[in-house]
């Protein structure tokens, strides 16, 4: 619960703004299509399964995503959310032992930076980032019967991990522009996680963006003695809204 509330408190905590007009905020909600490559380690192997095409919408139980930024001069301060809730099922993925097994994951993501720009130009700007992401991971593995009866396995686990990113923004033409961020967590063994996002942006007005791309999130970790490996990676569509 402690951790919970500390990670609440990322996510909606915003420094008090006395002089509000000099802050510029953004708000920025997405659609995800991600699909799940999963990796999960059991006493009889690992259960490995990748995303198909046909399946990636019908495996997509829930899934929500959203930023919120606050830029004053060089500096900034950056909250990103993310929720996915999504199985992968495949046949004979222990040999004889099992029939098929189904890996059913959940991924609580939310992350909070401190960002400085050390470049900007008319035509591109750059910034380096540094902050904690928190995570909640939860992961089902339901292996039917085979040579062996059937038989569930639950992992959970729920930590911080500090990140470093750095992230780009290029004008290509008058409503144009593309941007690119990329961060790595964990720096020890039983956790590392890494992710990069790229999008290209329409200006629809002064205030309002459109955004599509793409997203990554590898995340691997230690869970009581198991190697739980999950990629999650898909297009993105969303709107920005600059005030």
């Amino acid at each position: 619960m402690k951790k919970a509330a500390i990670a609440a408190a990322l996510i909606t905590a915003f420094p008090s703004v006395g002089h509000a007009e000099k802050w510029e905020k953004v708000i920025s909600l997405y659609g995800w299509v991600p699909g799940l490559d999963v990796s999960i380690g059991t006493g009889f192997g690992d259960f490995e399964s990748s995303p198909s095409g046909g399946d990636i919408l019908s495996n997509l139980d829930m899934v929500f995503m959203g930023t919120f930024e606050g830029h004053k001069g060089r500096w900034g301060i950056v909250k990103d959310m993310l929720y996915v809730d999504l199985s992968e099922s495949k046949s004979t993925p222990l040999g004889v032992l099992f029939a098929n097994g189904k890996a059913t994951v959940k991924v609580l993501a939310a992350s909070g930076y401190v960002t400085y720009m050390f470049h900007e130009s008319r035509t591109a700007s750059y910034e380096l980032a540094a902050g904690v992401r928190y995570f909640e991971l939860d992961t089902k593995l339901a292996l039917s019967a085979g040579t062996l009866p059937a038989r569930t396995n639950v992992l959970k686990s729920d930590w911080f991990d500090p990140v470093i990113g750095i992230r780009g923004r290029w004008q290509i033409a008058d409503k144009w522009s593309a941007s690119a961020f990329a961060d790595y967590g964990g720096f020890k063994g039983s956790s590392e996680t890494w992710q990069v996002l790229g999008t290209f942006n329409y200006s629809i007005n002064d205030n309002l963006e459109a955004r599509f791309g793409y997203r990554h999130m590898d995340i691997s970790k230690t869970v009581r003695g198991a190697d739980v490996d999950v990629g999650l990676s898909g297009p993105i569509f969303g709107l920005t809204y600059r005030f």
